[in-house]
């Protein structure tokens, strides 16, 4: 077995991909995220080979040659010669490394990654897919995560502490209510909306509603705050939604008798 690092060109990519043995199903979420690091020149050589049997036949890489063909755009890569097919089983069998193990290794002064991962995922998906809430699968690379945590790591770290201190004073339990999607939606209103300065107000009726809702219990805060997990669907998106929602609704002075997210309110909301 011999390596090369070289340029996959999309017609070789075409051919190896024609030729090759039994392989798993293709994974459009993955080819499509790959596809956006080549188009956005995101893409970096992925020490993982290529690799290749003794007769040429594509063993493990189909999804890079794949997005390497749709995008007509050749890609660094490093291939593996004359491997032996024998050895499939035990290809892929590391874990993959998540934007969280990322952050901690290549970024120690980024704290709370799990729950500033999440919510960078959903601020992405907000503006990128604002009509697909309730998709399984909307592609957001790994590096447009660490680009967006990254470039704005003090403005997460604000809406961590806003959302942290919001869930701890709520308590553990069956709530609708995610800390990343209210560390999302502080950094949407930080960013969109001119009410910004409401957001302690928010807070404030979240954390102690008996003082600031005045003991109205359809004060969209009371609302949010009190009901129960799975009266939304719930994926990330989802959970954005249903804080836009009770933002939205607490600007406007509206009351709620409940959050509703439902497939015809797309697309999502903008926040007041």
């Amino acid at each position: 077995m011999k390596f090369e690092e070289t340029m996959l060109d999309p017609g070789v990519a075409e051919m190896l991909l024609a030729d090759q043995p039994m392989n798993r199903a293709i994974s459009r979420a993955h080819v499509n995220k790959m596809k956006e690091d080549i188009l956005a020149g995101r893409y970096m050589l992925n020490p993982n080979p290529i690799s290749i049997s003794p007769d040429g036949r594509l063993l493990d890489g189909q999804h890079r040659c794949l997005a390497c063909v749709e995008t007509a755009t050749p890609i660094p890569v490093v291939i593996a010669w004359d491997v032996d097919p024998d050895v499939r089983p035990v290809l892929d069998g590391g874990r993959a490394r998540s934007i969280s193990d990322i952050l901690r290794i290549d970024h120690p002064t980024i704290t709370n990654t799990g729950t500033k991962s999440a919510a960078a995922a959903a601020v992405l998906k907000y503006r990128k897919y604002p009509t697909r809430i309730w998709s399984t699968s909307l592609p957001v690379t790994r590096q447009e995560l660490e680009d967006e945590l990254t470039s704005n790591a003090d403005d997460y770290q604000v809406a961590c502490s806003f959302g942290q201190n919001i869930t701890t004073a709520l308590g553990t339990g069956g709530r609708l209510v995610t800390r990343s999607a209210l560390v999302a939606l502080h950094i949407i209103v930080s960013r969109d909306s001119l009410n910004a300065d409401e957001l302690d107000a928010f807070a404030e009726g979240m954390r102690d509603p008996v003082a600031a809702c005045r003991g109205n219990v359809q004060d969209p805060r009371y609302v949010y705050r009190e009901q129960p997990k799975g009266t939304v669907w719930g994926n990330g998106q989802s959970a954005l939604l249903a804080a836009i929602v009770a933002w939205n609704a607490h600007i406007d002075g509206r009351n709620l008798k409940i959050i509703l997210s439902r497939r015809n309110m797309l697309p999502m909301p903008p926040v007041r």
